[in-house]
């Protein structure tokens, strides 16, 4: 028996360096591989809570409370330094990979790409430690962080799981997708300016559609449709990403010839979502330029008898249009938003106020967005409407026994100053100028 356990100590020997070798080649350190960068991994949360102070001195000297100064720090740190912030630590990484230190870690028995993933996950794990400092410290930095970082995590509906998951997903992987990208492009071009600014730059075109279909959502409530989409999109793009890693990798690590398609081609990878989400956030423009709502209806004054509205509809811009057999009609054209206008919230114009008098005309004004004075229109509703006058400061559209008046003083029980609308002409109206179109 002790010959036996003599004779099968070399083979065990034998099998556990293989084994050791095998796990060598197999597990890459992504430990070794964070090592490399540590200097900017740890000063870089030291750089985040050094801004406080500094933002909280700004609110100071600017007569705001001295809290919402690191809370405006940390928001905007959330919204666009933790992309800067992936775009630096792919960079970085990718960079670190070529010159000496690839010719020191030649013998190594791990192979370029499983060199460049550990290397992709040390970055990767450093950027989620930072990204949860940040949320902790914004969600800790007092109740306009919190308020703020709640709203925009549910998509301003906080019943709304599947929107708040959504969110949660396309971050995550927009956030992967810059470290990647950057990454790649730092360990290909041998670079780290030239990698962050394809992170960056990159990430216009293919993330930028998913980030402002999730503010249409945030804005206007847009379908649940698009997130599907925006999930799909980001799932592709980042697994584009890691594809076009892996084929860079050995590649550039071993000063392979490639022909420019291949390169192309692993250029164009991680932008395959993008055919996705752009069309996807344009047919979710169209989708809240084309909501209406019923126009509220006002009743008449005197017997209280309800101008009979339920055909015609209000969209966005001040647009009023009719239901038709036919199909939808134009009424007033209105002002149609842009898409920078419904992703910012930016004022728009809108119907003030609609209504039937006895012979079936409709009459309508449009509030504008800005200081300009307020449109009357006026149709048979078979066609397009006319704008009839602009009206003078204070007055209202008021219906009085089935008939159209202007009301200069709407707040007076027997008011002295009511004007009968007729269709042909305009009312005079004294010490008013210039309010006829």
């Amino acid at each position: 028996m002790p010959e036996l356990t003599l004779a099968a100590e070399p083979r065990r020997r034998a099998l556990a360096r293989l084994a050791a070798s095998w796990q060598a080649a197999m597990r890459p350190s992504v430990l070794l591989e964070a090592r490399r960068n540590r200097l900017l991994y740890t000063s870089w949360p030291i750089v985040i809570l050094a801004s406080l102070p500094f933002s909280a001195a700004i609110a100071y000297a600017a007569g705001y409370p001295v809290s919402q100064g690191p809370a405006a720090a940390l928001l905007t740190w959330v919204a666009a330094g933790l992309p800067l912030t992936a775009a630096l630590f792919g960079a970085v990484a990718g960079a670190g990979l070529r010159g000496p230190a690839a010719e020191a870690e030649a013998a190594l028995p791990v192979s370029p790409r499983e060199q460049a993933f550990s290397a992709l996950g040390g970055a990767g794990a450093a950027l989620a430690v930072t990204s949860l400092l940040v949320l902790a410290m914004t969600f800790l930095s007092g109740s306009d962080g919190r308020s703020v970082l709640a709203a925009v995590a549910t998509l301003g509906n906080p019943h709304d799981i599947t929107g708040r998951a959504a969110f949660a997903a396309a971050a995550v992987l927009g956030l992967f997708w810059i470290l990647t990208v950057s990454f790649t492009a730092a360990f290909a071009a041998s670079h780290a300016v030239l990698g962050a600014a394809a992170g960056v730059f990159g990430a216009a075109a293919a993330l930028l559609p998913v980030a402002a279909g999730l503010l249409l959502r945030f804005n206007h409530g847009i379908p649940a449709g698009f997130i599907v989409t925006a999930l799909l999109a980001s799932g592709l793009g980042a697994a584009g990403a890691a594809a076009s890693l892996a084929f860079c990798a050995p590649r550039a690590a071993r000063g392979v010839r490639v022909r420019w398609t291949g390169w192309a081609a692993a250029a164009l990878l991680p932008l395959c979502g993008a055919l996705l989400s752009w069309p996807a956030l344009f047919t979710a423009r169209d989708r809240v330029l084309a909501d209406s709502m019923p126009v509220s209806s006002f009743p008449d004054k005197p017997s209280g008898w309800s101008s009979p509205t339920g055909d015609l509809r209000e969209s966005r811009g001040g647009r009023l249009t009719r239901l038709t057999d036919a199909g939808e009609l134009t009424l007033i054209a209105g002002e149609t938003p842009s898409l920078a206008d419904l992703l910012w919230g930016k004022r728009l114009g809108f119907v003030g106020r609609v209504l039937r008098d006895s012979t079936q005309r409709i009459w309508a004004y449009v509030i504008p967005p800005d200081a300009r004075p307020r449109e009357l229109w006026q149709g048979d509703g078979k066609g397009p409407m006319k704008l009839y006058m602009m009206m003078p400061a204070g007055a209202h559209l008021e219906l009085r026994d089935g008939k159209a008046f202007l009301n200069l003083m709407p707040y007076v029980v027997e008011s002295t100053e009511l004007y009968p609308l007729d269709p042909a002409k305009p009312p005079i109206i004294k010490g008013q100028s210039a309010i006829i179109p």
